[in-house]
């Protein structure tokens, strides 16, 4: 509810209603993005007992998105992107010590164990957001905005540790709804006439993905909150379109 009431009061603060403006624009916004998960369970074994993970990974993604002008300094906007969210740092420990790999359901007729040590997952996401543009001197524009991506992802990668079976790459196609980051975003833009472009920081403040069903005890129905899981940076590049 606090979240909520201070989106509402940041729309409502810079929307200035006597403006009339119809401005479009497109942004093109490629991104690198830090992220982290706090420890939390992930299987329990006979030998091992209860294991606990935690996660880093740098993903990366694109989007493009249209924003319209609705203010002296206040833009909506909504685009699709692509993201893929990459794991590649595994911190695992358990009643023996630690490891860097975590068990995996892969479809192999043999009885071995398997194990992945990096995974990712390839989503389309569904952009909307709210953006402020408070002009300096010399052309340059502080863009600060509050943005929600919904994630949906069509193609899975687990990298195994080993398989007597065969190819170490371990490719899915479980297409699903893989959940929402919300998150803060600043930039610093530079005007060239109808072009601007210029760094953009990414702030994730809030995530909600769905647990995994290829990972051991877990299933596609459940999700995992996390808060302020890292750091974003990104470039914006952004065309005015005419009235």
């Amino acid at each position: 509810m606090k979240i909520l009431t201070v989106v509402i009061m940041y729309i409502l603060i810079t929307i200035d209603v006597w403006a009339q403006t119809s401005k479009y624009s497109l942004e093109i916004n490629p991104f690198v993005r830090y992220d982290r998960a706090n420890e939390f369970y992930a299987w329990q074994t006979t030998i091992g007992g209860r294991h606990f993970a935690k996660t880093t990974g740098i993903s990366s993604g694109i989007n493009f998105n249209v924003h319209k002008r609705i203010s002296r300094i206040g833009n909506m906007y909504a685009g699709l992107g692509f993201y893929r969210h990459l794991i590649s740092g595994l911190d695992v420990r358990n009643n023996r010590g630690q490891s860097n790999q975590r068990l995996i359901n892969y479809p192999s007729p043999t009885f071995l164990l398997f194990y992945s040590d990096k995974y990712a997952y390839n989503n389309l996401s569904l952009n909307l957001g709210y953006e402020c543009r408070f002009k300096l001197k010399q052309n340059y524009t502080i863009t600060t905005g509050i943005d929600v991506n919904g994630l949906y992802t069509f193609s899975q990668y687990c990298r195994l540790t080993a398989n007597p079976d065969g190819s170490i790459h371990y490719r899915s196609r479980n297409a699903r709804m893989l959940g929402f980051f919300a998150g803060l975003d600043v930039g610093l833009i530079k005007n060239f006439k109808r072009v601007s472009i210029g760094p953009k920081i990414k702030i994730p403040v809030f995530s909600r993905l769905k647990t995994d069903a290829t990972f051991s005890e877990e299933t596609d129905d459940n999700y995992g909150d996390q808060w302020l899981s890292g750091i974003g940076l990104g470039i914006s590049v952004i065309y005015k379109l005419k009235y």
